[in-house]
């Protein structure tokens, strides 16, 4: 957990009121501490990164995936496989981003964290946005089901 903080009390923010997700760049000089000190910390070979977040506006999952064009996808399979324990996102866009089957098809240049991951040469970067609007336990035991299925379809590729 980069930001333990937030994560106790259910915000974005660590202990000096900085929003660790929105307001941070993964650079080695970042104002957000916790975020220098990753990066600072970062190992030099990582396959996959695995981020968890929650959309507090949705009652669906979704996710982002950040991967080289010649490895196959895991998270539309992943979405599709866990659709009975936690819906995914059935839109064609959110946040007017393209999306197919809960998946979000990431800008050629993203700025954010999981682009970084993929110049840094981290073969896959997911993010599963947990839906804030749906029943806290199914949200959980869905949760651990999307991971677990990550996990293994990741270990299947390799």
């Amino acid at each position: 957990i980069v930001n333990p903080f937030g994560y106790a009390t259910g915000s974005r923010n660590n202990g000096a009121k900085q929003d660790t997700n929105n307001d941070a760049n993964f650079i080695k000089d970042s104002k957000v501490q916790e975020l220098a000190i990753l990066y600072d910390n970062f190992p030099i070979n990582v396959d996959l990164i695995l981020d968890i977040h929650g959309d507090t506006g949705k009652d669906t999952v979704y996710m982002y995936e950040h991967k080289s064009e010649t490895l196959p996808t895991i998270a539309e399979k992943v979405m599709i496989e866990n659709d009975n324990l936690i819906p995914y996102l059935k839109a064609k866009t959110i946040y007017k981003i393209p999306v197919n089957n809960g998946v979000i098809i990431p800008p050629p240049f993203d700025v954010g964290i999981e682009g970084v991951m993929e110049k840094l040469g981290v073969e896959y970067t997911m993010t599963v946005e947990l839906p804030g609007k749906f029943d806290g336990q199914k949200r959980i035991i869905g949760g651990i089901a999307i991971i677990n299925s990550i996990l293994r379809a990741f270990k299947e590729i390799k």
